[in-house]
């Protein structure tokens, strides 16, 4: 099966469309329409009917493939539905959609997601995507084939018998901000990009795909100028899977912590539109952006301007202990933008080791030893102790911007 196959049927399991709210709050986000730059919103539409809208690109294939058939549903439908072509914006042109528009004839209202925000609230999997909404707002359908079943729902809409709601899974605030808390405290260097956009644009926009090429193959020597700083690379969601992944990271050698972007939430975040394109991040402000890769010397600099004031290890992981019965109770207090390693924890009881109880820890995509277990903020651990007892601890840390801690060893009794 080829990857593109791969990613198809993945799309057909996961089309339900993610993070829609039962208030229809998707319909405020701001989009911008194409031919003049004004905004708009869902919510300036007829509220009478529903609503058809299509996410797609101009370098996409299978959304120009589909082009025709989305023309005619337009003219077919536009009395009885909203029907939206709406751009996706990522590594976008606007000569090339004018192009587009002239290849298809297209007559239908033509939107921009601007910053990816809506792509985000319909949990958009990839072009083209179809969504169909009932008179209420509520999905009923989303698909990325244009076809019969597809014909079938858009005529069932128009005579305003609709399929049921579709049960919807969304990304609440919660895990938004959970998403988005380890990149809001601490330095970062976020190099954003996307595992196909070397090769699925090599036809479609050549140059793009090049810069994409040059850019990843020479990330580990840019990385080597920047020795002991945090890299994270993010992948596009957008036909994006585990596979695909190692692919992409077997293809370039990377050595660098790869994850794909969830619903495309830190595109969306940090304003991230051309690809590819690497932030500086120092508590979740963006101090530099760079989209230029061609001189690595003057990245360096760039980069270089700043170097981070880290806390000395005794300040960072503060260490306290108290006695409470029969056992003793060890605190660390941990500084923001620091963090302790779940698996270097050790306590020694009269030279013994022993493994007390620990809390949950935080997964961790760590630029030093890779996926690791991770406690940040406070950590308190209860050590059975009887009185003459010795007790010894060992433990190690690291700091968000780029500092990893020898082990330190302490004796509390």
């Amino acid at each position: 099966m080829t990857f593109w196959q791969r990613l198809l049927a993945a799309l057909c399991i996961c089309s339900s469309a993610a993070a829609l709210a039962q208030d229809r709050a998707y319909q405020d986000i701001p989009l911008t329409r194409f031919s003049d730059q004004q905004q708009v919103t869902l919510a300036s539409l007829p509220q009478d009917r529903p609503t058809y809208i299509k996410f797609w690109a101009s370098w996409c294939k299978p959304c120009m493939a589909q082009m025709p058939h989305f023309e005619h549903a337009y003219q077919q439908y536009k009395d009885k539905l909203n029907l939206v072509a709406l751009n996706i914006n990522i590594n976008e042109e606007p000569a090339q959609i004018r192009k587009v528009v002239q290849r298809f004839g297209l007559k239908m209202p033509l939107w921009l997601d601007e910053d990816g925000a809506l792509g985000v609230a319909l949990g958009l999997v990839g072009t083209p995507y179809s969504l169909l909404f009932d008179r209420q707002g509520r999905l009923v359908y989303s698909t990325h084939e244009a076809d019969a079943e597809l014909d079938q729902q858009l005529a069932l809409l128009a005579a305003g018998k609709a399929s049921p709601p579709v049960a919807m899974a969304a990304l609440d605030n919660r895990a938004s901000a959970g998403l988005l808390a380890p990149w809001q405290q601490g330095e970062h260097l976020l190099f954003f990009t996307a595992t196909w956009c070397d090769w699925y644009l090599k036809d479609s926009r050549p140059a793009m795909a090049q810069r994409c090429s040059r850019a990843q193959q020479g990330l580990n020597s840019l990385a080597a100028r920047l020795p002991n700083r945090p890299w994270q690379v993010l992948v596009n969601n957008l036909w994006t899977d585990d596979k695909s992944v190692q692919e992409f990271r077997d293809k370039f050698g990377l050595r660098q912590p790869i994850q794909v972007d969830e619903q495309g939430l830190l595109f969306n975040h940090f304003a991230v539109r051309d690809i590819p394109a690497l932030l500086w991040v120092k508590d979740g402000k963006v101090l530099a952006r760079i989209t230029d890769f061609d001189d690595q010397a003057a990245v360096a600099s760039q980069l270089s301007a700043v170097k981070p004031v880290f806390l000395k290890a005794g300040q960072a992981f503060k260490l306290s202990s108290q006695r409470d019965a029969d056992q003793l109770v060890l605190t660390w207090d941990i500084a923001d933008g620091y963090y302790l390693y779940q698996d270097q924890l050790q306590v020694r009881v009269n030279g013994a080791l022993v493994s007390p109880s620990l809390p949950k820890a935080l997964s961790h995509q760590d630029p030093y030893f890779g996926t690791s277990h991770i406690y940040r903020h406070r950590l308190s651990v209860k050590v059975p102790l009887k009185a003459g007892d010795q007790l010894a601890v060992r433990y190690r840390g690291c700091a968000d911007g780029g500092l990893c801690y020898p082990p330190t060893s302490q004796t509390l009794l």
